[in-house]
């Protein structure tokens, strides 16, 4: 709890809590008193300690893997790429040379 050290408005019988093991995480809550008059004087202290949880982390090896997260496209037919300029609508843009005009959504039936 020496972390709370971080600010000296924090009072140092603060709470350490092992909330729950999360989908990626294990989650803790700390919980402190605090000195403070005004909203944002307290969210300033909040960030230093956390930004004081997050250097310890580092000075200790300790790394916070993130999830990553694959997006894989399934299509029968390839999907249509499109440039739309600013300030053109889309009726414009669904037009191709010689008055031709596609879907303006890939979602668009066709008509055959």
């Amino acid at each position: 709890m020496g972390t709370l050290a971080a600010d000296p408005r924090a009072l140092l019988e603060g709470r350490l809590l092992f909330d729950e093991f999360g989908d990626n995480s294990l989650n803790f809550e700390v919980h402190f008193w605090l000195w403070a008059r005004a909203p944002m004087a307290m969210r300033r202290v909040q960030s230093r300690i956390r930004f004081r949880i997050d250097d310890l982390f580092r000075e200790h090896g300790v790394v916070i893997a993130f999830p990553h997260r694959d997006v894989h496209l399934d299509s029968v037919s390839p999907l249509e790429e499109r440039v739309v300029r600013a300030g053109t609508s889309s009726d414009e843009e669904s037009r191709v040379g010689g008055g031709e005009r596609r879907p303006s959504s890939p979602l668009a039936g066709d008509d055959s």
